[in-house]
């Protein structure tokens, strides 16, 4: 092999190696470029498991380029203390939830081998008060239980039981907790049901109000309110939310 096959050689591998760091690059910018617009917006936790991305895939001509599959893995360097990652769900520590609302920022690495890229970005959670999650622990409690039945709605949540009182006599127990207002409420409906409908209804409603003195009915025919009572006072005590102490 003669000194200039040699030198020709080495000039198409140093022009192929630039043209690999120089896609590589190229590459590495626009990938930049879509994971700062990905994470530019807060997630939104809302559930006590939520499903997080763990792996991104780009297909052939996804970036301008590179004409390779390019695999990213994921992985969480930092979270805030009120939510961990477990496989790909995000689990809350209620115990570490605020009184309020709140926006904390969690650390992400992104990694591949094809073209080499590793890089950190800032991701930002959205999370709720703990009132927010007391849906969850309301329905939990009471779903438990053979013939509740539960909803929840933007300002509250709610669970009912229906029984028959006799022949087609019907009572329907009805329990919501207001999350702004701290207003825990149950009516007993009283009604006659047949093909045509309900009809002869009547109402009793009692209010528990979580305030300086909370107070209940000890003589109502509820003994599941008076739990739920303690217990969602118990909550309150241990954030030691005094709004509703």
């Amino acid at each position: 092999m003669t000194l200039r096959k040699i030198q020709l050689g080495l000039l198409i591998s140093l022009s192929l190696f630039l043209t690999s760091c120089e896609n590589d690059s190229r590459i590495k910018e626009q990938l930049n470029s879509y994971f700062t617009t990905l994470f530019s917006e807060p997630i939104e936790v809302k559930y006590n498991k939520q499903f997080i991305q763990d792996h991104y895939a780009f297909s052939n001509g996804d970036f301008e380029g590179y004409n390779k599959p390019i695999d990213i893995d994921a992985s969480y360097v930092e979270l805030p203390d009120a939510i961990s990652v477990e496989d790909k769900d995000i689990i809350i520590n209620y115990a570490n939830l605020q009184v309020n609302s709140s926006s904390q920022s969690g650390t992400i690495r992104l990694t591949s081998d094809a073209p080499k890229y590793d890089e950190m970005f800032t991701i930002t959670f959205n999370i709720p008060s703990y009132r927010n999650f007391l849906d969850v622990l309301m329905l939990t409690q009471f779903n438990s239980k053979s013939g509740w039945g539960g909803e929840v709605y933007s300002d509250h949540a709610e669970i009912q039981r229906q029984s028959i009182t006799s022949g087609h006599f019907y009572t329907l127990w009805t329990y919501s907790f207001y999350f702004e207002t701290g207003n825990l409420s149950y009516s007993i409906k009283n009604y006659e049901h047949n093909i045509y409908g309900n009809y002869n209804e009547t109402i009793e409603v009692e209010n528990y109000y979580f305030c300086d003195e909370p107070y209940y009915d000890v003589e109502a025919p509820s003994q599941s309110l008076t739990k739920m009572v303690k217990y969602l006072q118990s909550v309150f005590e241990h954030y030691q939310d005094t709004q509703y102490l």
